[in-house]
């Protein structure tokens, strides 16, 4: 059996830091939030949840952040909620799609939702479209009379408040419509990948902008349409036609985005990276008064709202980076308070050790291989603020998969951290890793392992930056080589009590039987020339490796043992 040396390589974290007022971090492993909107009564944050990403809607208390309920409607598959807006009687709209099966694209179906403010739906509808595009298209404009528009990519319906549409219109270049922005039933305003256009309600079609760069934040009121190409916040004037650019400074607006505050004021706002910068747009002049930088930390920020003097801020945090297919984001949300600001603990993993504990070859492929290991260790946690906790959690990245993922674990310890202390907790993880086959026949496997800490759940913590150690776990086998041969024969496979093995042309020498975590199940000399008989009776059912030592090297088959 090939011997693995294991070698480990240490990542380090940064540090920043920051304060808030009250914050909600998902205590869901899987959450994530896209969208939101407040109101004095309630906060509401739309995404997707679970671990194959099912449409989720969150309700907070938006003056402390309590969780008031959480809804997933049942039947509903992979997909999200997209957007939400309230109506003016405090009740409000989700929009959003699922898909059949994570695993074939297609079969879509946008998703409108009417709630009231606690969570019992008062009307839904479903319906089928041939395309859309999930970041962006199932997006909702509210109008003064709490109708509303609802774009479902090619299409647009006008909806009444009893949930039915009164009208619908249908784009004439089959241009998916990314964003949509409207202030009165006579006509609202899309933008495409390339364009933003005015769709009157005769169907009639305006064209404000056509380039090869795609629009973003789109903004309407009664006189004007803004949005951002590039650095640039182009402006159209319905009444004289008039198309104008104005330079924004990427040093304070980072990817900015724009939205009408409570006062009808245009805002812009950074969402690149912290500190976030705010700022306000006279449309009179076309100057920016800059207003404010933010003092948080997250490292994305999707939404940004003023209310009453207070931002609340909506993004993705704790699980930065991707794995695969997989965004390894949680959804957070925060209020900051310039005037009062609250202590915000500060919990973070200070040391990592990892010990392989078994695992097993699983060939793929003619000439590729993977190998499922299982590792266990110690994760040192350790309390940097100067305020005293009682609670914090562990959490690992995921793999594999595309959104039902395997391998992450996310778990709590109700353990009290007093400021400047540091307290071990044990964690285990599964990881299955390509090979890569070296030219003298030797298998190399690489693995990172990333643990995560946070303060306790549902709170952002000071520093998120020192909440990750990573180490590089590099597999070589060093001494035989595994060599897939098409002349090894075990039969009956399945089997159920004996197997025969023969590997024609060679001297058996020894067999080894592991089963999928990589543990020796059996181990048998053989010394005789090519063909023996093994007992299995002993051993339960399931899936086996094969491992065959002979004369001209080892060979490796898969035993399946059903009874």
């Amino acid at each position: 059996m090939p011997r693995f040396l294991l070698f480990l390589l240490a990542y380090f974290p940064l540090s920043l830091l920051a304060q808030n007022s009250f914050s909600y971090v998902s205590p869901h492993k899987w959450d994530e939030y896209v969208a939101m909107d407040v109101t004095n009564d309630l906060f509401v944050a739309v995404g997707h949840g679970g671990e194959c990403d099912y449409p989720k809607i969150t309700a907070l208390d938006p003056d402390n952040g309590t969780l008031r309920w959480e809804l997933s409607p049942a039947g509903f598959s992979f997909g999200r909620y997209a957007d939400v807006v309230f109506a003016s009687d405090g009740t409000f709209w989700v929009s959003g799609w699922v898909q059949d099966s994570e695993d074939i694209w297609g079969n879509f179906r946008t998703l409108l939702t009417h709630l009231d403010q606690e969570g019992n739906i008062l009307s839904h509808r479903e319906q089928e479209v041939m395309e859309v595009s999930p970041e962006t298209s199932s997006m909702l404009a509210i109008l003064p009379d709490d109708r509303l528009f609802w774009n479902i990519g090619t299409e647009v319906h006008l909806v009444g408040t009893d949930g039915l549409t009164q009208g619908s219109w249908i784009s004439t270049n089959e241009s998916p419509y990314l964003q949509i922005a409207a202030v009165n039933p006579d006509f609202f305003v899309v933008a495409t990948a390339f364009g933003v256009y005015r769709i009157n309600a005769d169907a009639s079609v305006s064209t404000y902008y056509e380039e090869d760069e795609t629009p973003r934040s789109l903004i309407t009121s009664a006189d004007q349409a803004w949005w951002f190409i590039g650095d640039q916040l182009q402006s159209f004037t319905y009444a004289t036609q008039e198309h104008e650019s104005l330079v924004v400074d990427t040093s304070l607006y980072s990817l900015p985005r724009i939205y009408f505050a409570e006062n009808e004021t245009i805002t812009l706002y950074s969402t690149k990276e912290p500190p976030f910068e705010i700022g306000s747009l006279d449309t009179a002049t076309g100057e920016i008064t800059y207003l404010n930088s933010l003092p948080a930390v997250q490292r994305h920020l999707y939404q940004l709202q003023e209310q009453d003097g207070d931002y609340f801020l909506l993004g993705g945090d704790l699980f930065e980076g991707s794995v695969g297919y997989r965004r390894l984001v949680n959804g957070f949300v925060e209020r900051i308070q310039q005037e009062t600001m609250s202590p915000r603990p500060d919990i973070g993993v200070s040391n990592l050790f990892v010990t392989l504990d078994s695992f097993s070859l699983l060939q793929v492929g003619p000439e590729s291989f993977k190998i499922s290991c299982h590792f266990s260790g110690i994760a040192e946690v350790s309390n940097y603020a100067d305020i005293t906790v009682d609670q914090f959690f562990v959490s690992s990245q995921a793999f594999g998969g595309f959104n039902c993922v395997e391998g992450r674990f996310n778990e709590i310890f109700d353990i009290t951290l007093a400021p400047e202390e540091t307290v071990s907790v044990p964690f285990s993880y599964r990881a299955v890793t390509g090979v890569i086959v070296e030219p003298n026949g030797d298998f190399t496997a690489e693995h990172d392992i990333c643990i995560f800490t946070g303060a306790p759940n549902r709170q952002l913590d000071m520093d998120p930056l020192n909440n990750t150690q990573c180490e590089t776990l590099v597999l070589v086998n060093t001494e035989d080589q595994l060599i897939p041969s098409d002349k090894l024969l075990v039969f009956p496979n399945p089997a159920q009590n004996a197997v025969q093995v023969q590997q024609l042309g060679q001297y058996l020498e020894r067999l080894e039987l592991f089963d999928l975590t990589g543990r020796l199940v059996l181990s048998q000399k053989v010394e005789q020339y090519d063909q023996v008989q093994v007992n299995i009776s002993s051993l339960a059912t399931g899936q086996y490796i094969l491992l065959v030592q002979t004369d001209q090297g080892v060979h490796r088959q898969q035993l399946s043992i059903q009874r």
